[in-house]
C-alpha cells in the first residue's frame, strides 16, 4: 500500500492538470486572493487535491463519490472548491472563528460566497464539533503549524476519522528551511513552529497514525520560467508545469499523508490466529 501512495504521487505530479478558471476569475477581484489568479500560485492546490482523490480511491477501494471529507481550516475556500468539484459524497469545511486574515471569518471570502460553500465555525483552538468516526478523509493545507496545540489537534483529527481514515497534511514548514531561518532573523515569525520528520513521527505515534507518504517540495526560492525543472523530493519526480508559466517557490516544506494503523493491526492479529 505504501508503495502505491508513492506511485500515485509520481503519476499525479507528472500530469498537466487544468487550472480552475472560476477560482482565477473570482480571485482577481481582491488583492489578498490574486495569487490564485496566477497559474503558478494555484497549480499546487490543483494537483494536491487530485492526489487526495487518487490516493483516497486507491486506499478505500471505492469511488470518490462515496468518500466523506473535511477541509480543516478552509481559509479562502479554494481547496474546498477544488475538492467539491471532484465530487465527494460529503464535503465539510471549517475554520477557527476569529478576526485573522487566515481565517474564513476574518477576511473577505469571494470564493466561499460565489460558490455557496458553508463554513462551520470552530469555537475552540483544537476541539472539533463532529462526532467520532465521521470522516474518511481530513485535509490540512498550511494549518497544523498555526494551531495552539498541534498534539491536541492531531488527536481530535484522529478521533473524527473513521477507522483506517486518511489525514493529508500539506505545506508543513520544516526547520531545515533556510528561507525560514532568514525570515526569523528578520523578525518574521509567521511560522513560529518548524518541523522535522522525527517531530512528525512523535506527534503521530501516540494516536496510532502511520505516515504513509512524505515528500519535500519548494526547496529553493526562485522566480523564473521552469516548465521542465525537476522538483527535488525524496522520490524524484517532476513538478507539473505549463510551458511558459512562472514557477514561484517560497519555502522548504513537508507534505504528509497519514492513515490510522489500527485496522491493519487487527487484520495482522487475525492472520496470525488463523495460521495457528
Amino acid at each position: 500500500m505504501l508503495r502505491d501512495f508513492v506511485r500515485i504521487r509520481k503519476d499525479i505530479l507528472s500530469r498537466n492538470w487544468p487550472i480552475d478558471d472560476e477560482i482565477a476569475s473570482t480571485a482577481a477581484t481582491i488583492d489578498s486572493h490574486r495569487f490564485l489568479q496566477n497559474p503558478a500560485g494555484q497549480y499546487a492546490y490543483v494537483y494536491l487535491t487530485q492526489y487526495v482523490k487518487a490516493v483516497s480511491e486507491k486506499h478505500f477501494g471505492v469511488p470518490f463519490s462515496q468518500i466523506d471529507i473535511l477541509d480543516w481550516g478552509c481559509g479562502k475556500g479554494h481547496v474546498s472548491k477544488l475538492l467539491g468539484d471532484l465530487g465527494p459524497h460529503r464535503l465539510e469545511s471549517c475554520d477557527i472563528e476569529r478576526e485573522s486574515e487566515d481565517s474564513a471569518f476574518g477576511q473577505e471570502t469571494p470564493i466561499l460566497e460565489r460558490f455557496q460553500i458553508a463554513v462551520t465555525p470552530l469555537l475552540h483552538t483544537s476541539d472539533l464539533p463532529y462526532a467520532d468516526a465521521t470522516f474518511d478523509v481530513v485535509v490540512s493545507f498550511g494549518v497544523l503549524e498555526h494551531v495552539a496545540n498541534d498534539a491536541a489537534s492531531i488527536a481530535e483529527i484522529t478521533r473524527i476519522l473513521k477507522p483506517g481514515g486518511l489525514f493529508f497534511c500539506f505545506y508543513l514548514p520544516t526547520k531545515y528551511s533556510w528561507t525560514q531561518k532568514v525570515a526569523h532573523v528578520r523578525g518574521n515569525d509567521y511560522h513560529d513552529r518548524l518541523y522535522t520528520r522525527a517531530s512528525i513521527d512523535a506527534l503521530a505515534r501516540p494516536v496510532k497514525l502511520e505516515v504513509c507518504d512524505v515528500w519535500y517540495r519548494q526547496i529553493f526560492p526562485k522566480v523564473r520560467p521552469a516548465p521542465r525543472d525537476p522538483c527535488f523530493t525524496r522520490c524524484p519526480t517532476r513538478c507539473p508545469q505549463k510551458s511558459g508559466h512562472l514557477r514561484f517557490c517560497f519555502c522548504f516544506c513537508f507534505c504528509f499523508c497519514f492513515w490510522q494503523a489500527r485496522p491493519r493491526m487487527v487484520r495482522e492479529r487475525t492472520r496470525v490466529k488463523r495460521r495457528g
